[in-house]
């Protein structure tokens, strides 16, 4: 799911760089002079009703979309993080995956990150099964 997640962001951001979170987030600095988005599954919640004695389960990932952006306001040809959480929103909504759609659960701003750039988030959910 994740790397179909981060093939679409590659297709709707060919000038950003699309990657998974960096495996120490604390040292990561915006290289890209566009910006990047980053993806990571952020948490995973299972369906109450039924039992996980290998039947299968209902279970919902939830994906975490960071937008990191120079701007807020897009500036020329380089989109602001504004626009990115628009073009990242109409990417991914609605995308097939399994048996569900990855459907938006949240968006908003994160923090400032190092060297002044600006970091939003979203984070989508999707319904899967597994036996």
């Amino acid at each position: 799911m994740a790397e179909a997640i981060l093939n679409k962001l590659k297709d709707a951001f060919p000038d950003h760089e699309v990657d998974h979170y960096p495996d120490n987030p604390k040292t990561y600095q915006l290289a890209h002079p566009q910006g990047a988005i980053l993806i990571t599954l952020q948490e995973r919640n299972f369906d109450e009703g039924q039992a996980t004695d290998g039947t299968g389960q209902m279970n919902f990932p939830v994906f975490q979309v960071t937008y990191v952006s120079r701007s807020l306001l897009s500036k020329k040809n380089n989109p602001g993080a504004y626009d990115l959480l628009d073009q990242g929103r109409a990417a991914l909504n609605g995308l097939e995956l399994g048996i569900g759609n990855l459907n938006i659960l949240w968006e908003g701003f994160l923090n400032i990150g190092p060297g002044g750039v600006w970091m939003y988030g979203q984070r989508w959910k999707h319904e899967d099964y597994f036996e």
